[in-house]
């Protein structure tokens, strides 16, 4: 299991950091309190969610002509952020998903998560196009596949407010060689294989801006006003903390982008 003494003593080190994470740090992000904005009351005919997008890096990368502002979102995962935003009935939204936590035909505990969604108790239209993948699984609906189901759903819908949700840039990272060949779904995984933070940082990036190609697209040809945004950010071991922990809330994991693109 173990090539060698560092091997082992990185272990521990890591179990070490883990255990003080989860007696000291995790319980104060936990109790602290947190209030973010609702989605539903904003203005928007048409919102791409993109999972697991962080403010800073879609600044970073992102030539989507528009106003972009910094909001703060009410969950930390997927399924947190739905409970929290969509509490009723909502006639008028018609939801489109590449993850399989939005879902026509069941609810979704995502991993236990404290309460599961029903989406078909909240939202009049939902169809799932996930198939056999799904980030559950380490795979991606890929972004060209999701733009073109996104069309065929508009057309549908018209009279709609409608949710197009991405899965990327949640893991696993698609610019990365790995993608194909092991379906990572963990940062545990890259680092295993010698990823640095920096480079699993860059790897973030790259999979936002390649995702963001495509959206371009999707902005350009749908009708009303159109709103780019993200479920929850990310956390790339700020603190300790990895991935996107429920009720964990630090910056990297509430900060979203809010972009309100420009309309022809």
């Amino acid at each position: 299991m173990f090539e060698s003494l560092k091997d082992i003593l990185n272990v521990v080190k890591k179990k070490r950091l883990d255990l003080f994470y989860k007696v000291s740090l995790y319980p104060f992000f936990w109790f602290k309190g947190h209030e973010g904005f609702n989605v539903v009351d904003e203005d928007w005919d048409n919102l791409i969610v993109l999972d697991s997008c962080r403010y800073d890096a879609f600044e970073e990368v992102n030539f989507i002509p528009g106003e972009l502002s910094m909001k703060k979102s009410r969950g930390t995962t997927t399924v947190q952020w739905l409970n929290q935003n969509f509490t009723e009935y909502h006639e008028d939204i018609a939801y489109l998903s590449t993850v399989n936590f939005v879902h026509p035909d069941k609810a979704s505990d995502a991993n236990f998560q404290h309460r599961p969604f029903n989406a078909s108790e909240h939202f009049s239209v939902v169809e799932n196009i996930s198939g056999e993948k799904g980030i559950e699984q380490g795979k991606h609906v890929d972004p060209e596949e999701t733009v073109e189901k996104a069309r065929e759903f508009a057309e549908k819908y018209p009279g709609k407010r409608k949710i197009i949700h991405f899965t990327p840039p949640h893991l696993p990272f698609l610019t990365s060689e790995h993608v194909e060949e092991h379906n990572y779904d963990t940062y545990e995984q890259y680092l295993r294989e010698g990823y640095s933070w920096d480079d699993l940082r860059k790897e973030y990036r790259e999979t936002l801006e390649y995702t963001l190609e495509h959206v371009e697209e999707l902005v350009e040809e749908l009708e009303g006003k159109t709103v780019v945004t993200g479920d929850h950010g990310e956390a790339h071991n700020e603190y300790f903390v990895k991935d996107h922990p429920h009720s964990i809330y630090i910056k990297p994991l509430v900060n979203v982008p809010w972009l309100e693109a420009e309309e022809d």
